[in-house]
């Protein structure tokens, strides 16, 4: 049991399964619960334009680690340029996307603003933009969560089965519970952003939305916020679960979501979704063979 969060362990799929049933009530009422699901129960409730980012990966370079509050806004403000310039030639439109728009928000040029004010970043106004480019890959501020438990589970065993190989006997995968009826609690600390369905088919298959840190007047802050599961803090409270279960156990999760219907086809309805699906086959076979060898 954590201070502000309630920590969960369960030993095997089935018993996660039956914890995050829709008949389960995991919080007191009034209740409204997200979810998170990770492939590794040790990362915290961390952005992804916020973690390590190897420098062998090749997507981030040198900015990838920069401890400079302008370099870290200009890069995150980057990323969503590059992105509107691919969309542009192939003729993809954005949500709120305008000249205006590219003029006074999605602007790299523009960022004075943010360092003379922290808190004001990330701009409200970049946030169907975020949205949109986070749901086809490109890091962003803001943290996915989803409405539906079995959603979370499947992107938890999903990335943890393409871990396989770096398995130790004591990996633990996890999926964060928070009950937002209380998020009115947390004003100044965070905020819920919920975008319209329409910004990404990919957003609307998997019942998404997101979390965003509200920053503080302190460029530091930029660089290093603390966890979210560090800021839903509130006397006599919890809030925030985070249920774990062996690694081991993501090939028999994988089994499951595909039983009610979950896969990487239903939640990226594409060709692209459908190839992801054949790959998650590929990875929980391969898991399962390193496993057995392993045991």
């Amino acid at each position: 049991m954590k201070d502000n969060y309630k920590e969960v362990t369960l030993n095997s799929s089935e018993e996660l399964w039956q914890y995050l049933a829709p008949t389960q009530a995991l919080f007191p009422k009034p209740h409204q619960v997200i979810f998170r699901g990770q492939a590794d129960a040790n990362w915290g409730l961390r952005p992804s334009v916020l973690r390590t980012w190897p420098r062998s990966d090749g997507t981030l370079g040198e900015l990838a680690e920069t401890t400079n509050p302008r370099e870290q806004i200009f890069l995150e403000m980057r990323l969503l340029e590059v992105f509107a310039d691919h969309c542009d030639r192939i003729g993809l439109r954005m949500p709120g996307d305008s000249v205006d728009f590219r003029k006074g928000v999605l602007n790299s040029q523009n960022i004075d603003r943010y360092l003379k004010r922290p808190e004001l970043w990330p701009n409200p106004a970049l946030f169907e933009v975020m949205a949109f480019a986070q749901h086809h890959g490109v890091p962003t501020r803001l943290l996915d969560w989803c409405r539906t438990p079995y959603v979370a589970i499947y992107f938890a065993a999903a990335g943890a089965v393409r871990r396989y190989r770096t398995w130790n006997i004591d990996d633990r995968l996890a999926i964060w519970a928070f009950n937002v009826e209380s998020s009115g609690l947390y004003v100044g600390k965070m905020e819920i952003v919920r975008v319209p369905g329409s910004v990404s088919e990919h957003l609307a298959a998997q019942a998404g939305l997101f979390t965003v840190q509200k920053g503080k007047p302190d460029q530091d802050w930029l660089l290093d916020p603390p966890g979210l599961e560090k800021e839903i803090t509130c006397a006599g409270r919890q809030d925030l679960q985070k249920i774990t279960v062996p690694v081991q156990e993501s090939g028999r999760l994988l089994e499951l979501c595909e039983k009610v219907g979950i896969s990487g086809a239903s939640l990226k309805p594409s060709p692209d979704g459908a190839a992801l699906a054949v790959e998650d086959q590929m990875y929980q076979w391969a898991a399962e063979v390193f496993a057995r060898n392993q045991s």
